[in-house]
């Protein structure tokens, strides 16, 4: 998954506002990414995603649902010629078993929250709904937990 460009489609996008009190008003930006679940992606997503795809390619579940807040990147978006970066940290993924009877690949939908930024998150809206490559790079700060 990580340093690898990865075609996928901007399912939805969130906007959330965090309002406490004595606080700045905080708007979080919440894109999903829906990719195809292939080998190569599940084994960049680690063992517990490789077994959940082989339950969902045999009919054993049909929608898994597993946290994802350990993963923060930066991913580099392009649609059609425009190029923009996004740095988010991950919250949740949701696998799904395929319904397509000449397809058994299942998708894996994944959540992302970054705090708003107006370049950013119009980019993204422009791309809603279509199909555009995406690179991930772990943030160094996950790294040196990874390391740790």
């Amino acid at each position: 998954m990580f340093n690898t460009k990865l075609a996928t489609r901007i399912k939805k996008i969130n906007i959330k506002v965090v309002e406490k009190k004595d606080t700045p008003l905080i708007r979080r930006v919440e894109p999903m990414f829906s990719f195809q679940l292939t080998d190569e992606l599940a084994e960049g997503l680690g063992t517990k995603v490789k077994q959940i795809r082989s339950l969902l390619k045999a009919g054993d579940a049909t929608k898994i649902t597993l946290p994802f807040d350990a993963i923060g990147v930066h991913a580099d978006v392009v649609n059609d010629d425009h190029k923009f970066r996004l740095v988010m940290k991950g919250t949740k993924a949701e696998a799904i078993a395929s319904t397509e009877e000449d397809n058994d690949t299942p998708m894996i939908d994944i959540s992302f929250y970054f705090l708003y930024d107006a370049e950013s998150t119009i980019s993204l809206i422009e791309a809603l709904g279509k199909w555009v490559t995406v690179k991930f790079k772990r943030q160094q700060l996950q790294l040196a937990e990874d390391a740790a």
